[in-house]
């Protein structure tokens, strides 16, 4: 059975959350990942794709991951805007909202760290490797 709450009452785990923290995440994520971390691994996926476009092509549209994401944090942002503002909302579709973004961020992190990294690393390493054994001419 589903039961309608009003945001005094949604909790995490039967615990009033400490917004401030929850803000503070939100507002982390909304600006280190595009502000420092994006832009580093965008310049090294585009060195990647014109190094190895098949394989590049065929591992994930990177950018938009990071657009998902984006949509994700955003909606997360609203949710928790709105249970801020006493909203009534189902305690379900904040915690569904919530573990949606958790669990996006998760795979795609795993799929960074497993697929994509190490690809790019090794597309960029054959690739400095042939730079360092052709002659330098002077």
């Amino acid at each position: 059975m589903t039961t309608r709450t009003t945001t005094k009452t949604v909790t995490f785990a039967h615990e009033r959350p400490d917004y401030e923290v929850v803000g503070a995440i939100i507002e982390y994520f909304k600006q280190y990942p595009d502000s420092c971390h994006h832009p580093k691994e965008d310049i090294i996926y585009e060195k990647f794709k014109a190094l190895n476009p098949g394989r590049a092509a065929s591992i994930t549209d990177l950018q938009g991951e990071h657009r998902e994401g984006a949509e994700r944090l955003r909606r997360v942002a609203r949710i928790i805007d709105e249970v801020i503002n006493d909203q009534d909302l189902l305690r379900e579709s904040v915690e569904q909202i919530v573990r949606d973004f958790i669990d996006s961020e998760r795979k795609h992190i795993a799929l960074e760290d497993e697929v994509i990294f190490p690809a790019m690393g090794d597309a960029t390493a054959g690739h400095q490797g042939q730079a360092a054994a052709r002659p330098v001419h002077k």
